[in-house]
């Protein structure tokens, strides 16, 4: 059985968690968006895509404009801290990582626990759309000492919802019915069309 970031520790709060995930996938869709030639392929794309998702991380986690996010290590394996919360990110499969350093942690990386119910190893896991009819998802996993995952949270992007403001409702607007009829019989009735006695 899973738990929510925010119940494992205090700074992974949902609306952190949020922020982070949207900014990964608007990079990843931006990217995809812009690297549609005919000399793009998947792996142009994925460098770039890593690249653009890591350089938006340092910058976020070097401005002022999130207290809570500090740039840990700048490397290749980019570490960040979510407060006191080391995470890195890849695009994988959530189920079933398959990226060699997904479990490696390095320096800055290191959580220790005795207990298999305490995650070690925080990772944001974008992963693309399986199919076109898809989209793709973020999760932000905690794995234990054994790589099980014991925290578990997917990002759910929260639509805007317009409300009417005011207790008036407009005005209902009447209309007549549409005028329907085949192009062919309305040539010979000489563009007059059928099924309209109005």
């Amino acid at each position: 059985m899973t738990i929510l970031p925010w119940q494992a520790h205090k700074d992974l709060t949902e609306e952190r968690l949020s922020i982070l995930a949207e900014g990964l996938l608007n990079v990843r869709h931006d990217t995809y968006a812009e690297l549609t030639t005919r000399l793009d392929d998947n792996y142009s794309r994925g460098c770039a895509t890593f690249g653009r998702q890591r350089q938006w991380l340092m910058q976020q986690a070097k401005s002022e404009r999130y207290d809570w996010l500090t740039l840990a290590s700048p490397a290749m394996d980019l570490t960040v801290n979510i407060g006191s919360i080391p995470v890195r990110f890849f695009t994988d499969d959530h189920d079933s990582p398959k990226k060699p350093g997904y479990y490696k942690r390095n320096d800055v990386d290191q959580l220790f626990s005795s207990d298999d119910t305490e995650p070690v190893v925080f990772r944001f896991v974008v992963e693309p759309a399986a199919t076109l009819e898809d989209e793709d998802r973020v999760f932000f996993l905690g794995h234990n000492v054994y790589q099980e995952v014991v925290v578990e949270w997917q990002y759910r992007p929260r639509t805007a919802i317009i409300l009417p403001v005011g207790s008036n409702a407009p005005e209902t607007v009447v209309q007549s019915d549409a005028e329907v009829g085949l192009k062919s019989q309305d040539k010979e009735q000489g563009g007059k069309a059928i099924g309209n006695n109005s």
